[in-house]
């Protein structure tokens, strides 16, 4: 079941940790402790990360999902955007995620028994 890009947000924080230190960012040989590092957020930074990056790591790997970057927040970044050329950048509002599929939000009114608007008001 998807949970959404929330988590898919959480798994990119994970693999981008992984792809810069070499190791995942929630560790431990106990499993208990291991669920708490991650339900608790506690991960290591080592000094040779860029401050810009540590701040993006830690908005995108946040334990409480409404306060986890956005794909948005992310892509205006400005260690994400560093030597980045513009082209990966479109304005175009083709692009936006923010676009709704009419269809999409009448069925998930009548699966759910609610509201169009109870709908847009969990997605913004």
């Amino acid at each position: 079941l998807y949970a959404g890009p929330e988590v898919d947000i959480w798994s990119s924080g994970v693999i981008l940790y992984a792809l810069l230190c070499g190791t995942l960012p929630f560790d431990d040989d106990h499993v208990p402790t291991l669920f708490k590092k991650i339900c608790d957020g506690i991960f290591f930074t080592p000094q040779y990360l860029n401050p810009s990056v540590i701040s993006l790591l830690k908005h995108m790997l946040q334990v409480d999902p409404m306060k986890r970057a956005t794909i948005k927040e992310i892509r205006e970044d400005e260690w994400f955007k560093q030597d980045l050329p513009k082209y990966l950048f479109p304005e175009d509002a083709a692009y936006s995620s923010n676009m709704i599929d009419e269809e999409a939000l009448k069925e998930v009114c009548e699966k759910f028994e609610c509201t169009e608007e109870e709908v847009l008001n969990c997605l913004y």
